[in-house]
């Protein structure tokens, strides 16, 4: 390192390391091992009900809500009768708190793309490229039904670790069992779940029904607007061996449809 008056200090590596970790410089550790308890997990086999299913967070998900939050629905969990599995894992929050929990970067990284479905699909959401690849392939991250801020990074912003990304909303497709009765004033809980798509739901959208973010992991070789040729113009709808999704806690866990 260079001092002051161009001298040159030598600086033990481990310690110059952990210097550009405080400084943001680098990701962190890929490796975690953290437990994570789920309530009604969906067998992504045929979709039967497990009560309570214990699952392993084993890698940087790259970002995380800064607040409270529920899990809601695991990657490759079969919530339908149909043979869809879901791509991605999904955080919930309390109507209370849609738009204003944070959601932070844990990783370091640049906005790719930047998109609105409005109330249909992913609603707001991002995709953002991370710095360090894994074992050769790029990683990017879908950030999904985030609240319209204008906290949300522009496309070609550089990320950073613990730089707040967006805020946990409820744009796009989302569904919730609690409906708002406009007369009442208040929220009634409904047994079967409601997609929150019409003129009967739009209350129930405004009081922060359904809030969520949905966090998705693409792994792949193309860069930068090759792989959003692919990933984009598709809707996300992938038939492509370019493009693999993995569950973003752990990366070896790949989605169903991709497994020989």
């Amino acid at each position: 390192m260079v001092d002051n008056n161009g001298g040159l200090n030598f600086v033990h590596p481990i310690y110059f390391v952990d210097h550009l970790r405080k400084a943001s410089a680098i990701d962190e550790n890929h490796k975690y091992n953290k437990a994570i308890t789920l309530d009604d997990y969906r067998k992504p086999s045929d979709g039967s009900r497990v009560s309570q299913k214990i699952v392993y967070a084993k890698d940087n998900p790259g970002f995380m809500p800064d607040g409270q939050f529920s899990w809601t629905q695991w990657f490759n969990e079969k919530p339908y009768s149909s043979d869809y599995r879901h791509e991605g894992v999904d955080m919930a929050v309390d109507h209370t708190l849609s738009g204003m929990v944070p959601i932070k970067a844990l990783i370091r990284g640049k906005v790719v793309w930047s998109h609105d479905y409005l109330n249909d699909h992913y609603g707001r959401c991002i995709i953002i490229q991370a710095n360090q690849k894994y074992k050769g392939l790029y990683r990017y991250y879908l950030l999904a039904h985030l609240e319209r801020k204008d906290s949300i990074p522009e496309v070609n912003s550089i990320i950073v670790p613990n730089q707040i990304v967006g805020y946990i909303g409820n744009t796009g497709h989302c569904v919730s069992n609690w409906q708002w009765d406009n007369d009442e004033k208040k929220f009634d809980y409904v047994a079967k779940s409601i997609t929150l798509i019409n003129e009967d739901h739009i209350k129930s959208r405004e009081h922060g029904a359904g809030a969520h973010l949905h966090l998705q992991l693409f792994l792949s070789e193309k860069k930068d607007s090759h792989f959003l040729d692919l990933v984009v113009k598709t809707n996300m709808n992938l038939e492509t061996n370019d493009v693999g999704i993995v569950n973003a806690f752990d990366y070896l866990d790949i989605y169903w449809d991709d497994r020989s």
